[in-house]
């Protein structure tokens, strides 16, 4: 059994929330009709996915405490989610020829590197170098640290592919991330779509306990923007598991703490779209 906390939404500091996916009370009902849970993280308490009526940003609520969630990725997060090579390569090449596209080069850092399929395919296409960082234990030809304080080299880029929705501190950890970056660094994020069209991916699964963020365009924009960066593109990219957010940004010297209103009729678009969805997969509400 896991600590858990109450969170304030980490984008704005509100408490004004919606629940729009509560795993507990679906559970509940879908026993009722001998429905199986889609619940890989049996281990974990399951919390209320929400979204910030002020700002728009979905997390999850109670959640684990930064301690219990630190211990929880380096002894059973592998445990309940098994990685998945053929998953990983895709995202390394995706994510490659992102930065291809936008004509962004040099030393790479790959945060959350898992079993170093990014880092490795980068060095062998351009030279460059590559390092990581991982708290879970894996064999690597090349180096990795299990924190990102430990870091001592100054990168051109970061890569941090569907990781920030694990973290307990978004904000906190983009402003270290931007501290090991070059003056004119670049970071990659990408993440589960919270407007997902949610084809190839069940809602039991999108709603991870694993995920104590989903972020939206809107909201990771803004996350980045007033964590010091300053956006370069932001697209929308169709994957064999959803839909992901590819955000690439730039290191800046001006913080932008403006931060736009979502709002309640937002809300109700947003509870919308998921209820649309439960009734097509077939979850009892």
């Amino acid at each position: 059994m896991y600590d858990m906390e109450i969170p304030r939404c980490e984008l704005c500091g509100s408490k004004n929330e919606v629940v729009i996916y509560d795993k507990n009370e679906i559970a509940k009902k879908r026993k009722l009709l001998g429905v199986v849970l889609y619940n890989q993280d049996k281990s974990i308490i399951h919390g209320r996915n929400v979204v910030c009526v002020n700002c728009g940003l979905s997390y999850i609520t109670p959640r684990m405490t930064e301690k219990r969630l630190d211990h929880f990725y380096k002894i059973d997060y592998r445990k309940a989610y098994p990685s998945h090579g053929d998953t990983k390569n895709i995202h390394s090449v995706n994510a490659i020829q992102y930065l291809k596209n936008n004509n962004v080069t040099g030393s790479l850092i790959d945060i959350g590197c898992s079993d170093g399929s990014l880092p490795r395919k980068y060095r062998e296409l351009t030279g460059e170098y590559v390092e990581g960082v991982e708290k879970t234990h894996n064999e690597y030809d090349f180096k990795v640290s299990s924190d990102i304080e430990l870091v001592t080299e100054k990168f051109d880029i970061a890569t941090i592919l569907n990781t920030l929705e694990h973290i307990h501190s978004p904000r906190s950890f983009i402003k270290k991330v931007r501290k090991i970056l070059k003056p004119n660094g670049k970071i990659l994020i990408t993440v589960p779509n919270l407007y997902n069209n949610f084809l190839n991916i069940h809602l039991d699964g999108f709603f991870s306990n694993a995920h104590i963020y989903n972020f939206s365009i809107k909201t990771i924009v803004e996350l980045v923007t007033i964590s010091g960066f300053e956006v370069i593109a932001a697209d929308l990219v169709n994957e064999s598991i959803g839909s992901k957010i590819y955000l690439l940004a730039k290191h800046s010297e001006n913080i932008n703490n403006s931060i736009s209103k979502f709002g309640e009729e937002a809300v109700k678009h947003l509870l919308a779209r998921i209820e649309a969805t439960k009734v097509l997969q077939c979850i009892t509400k």
